[in-house]
């Protein structure tokens, strides 16, 4: 299991190396430009949150911020008979691609 890998290393995959590090494997690889660096793998991330316990806490505050989130039923500002908002209500955008989706079907 490595914890460290080359940019330009074939094994950084998606799995290995996350998805940035896999888009900038690629052009590395095939000699284009981009900057130096390297690889800190999902395998070292993993190792690391789980061998000092921050995966717990990670977990623990996950659960306490999807509670308390503007819109969830456990949000303490929102009533349980409150319906969600409308796009068309202040504070949401309306479907800001129908201009694009509709200029790429001509």
């Amino acid at each position: 299991m490595e914890f460290v890998l080359p940019l330009d290393a074939a094994a950084a995959t998606l799995e290995a190396a996350g998805g940035k590090g896999a888009a900038l494997s690629e052009p590395a690889r095939a000699g284009l430009p981009v900057p130096g660096g390297f690889h800190v793998t999902t395998a070292a991330y993993r190792e690391f949150v789980t061998s000092t316990g921050v995966s717990d806490r990670i977990r623990a505050r996950r659960g306490r911020s999807r509670r308390r989130r503007p819109g969830h039923p456990g949000h303490p500002g929102r009533r349980p008979d409150e319906p969600g908002r409308r796009p068309d209500e202040p504070g949401r955008r309306a479907d800001s691609h129908g201009p694009c989706r509709a200029g790429l079907a001509q």
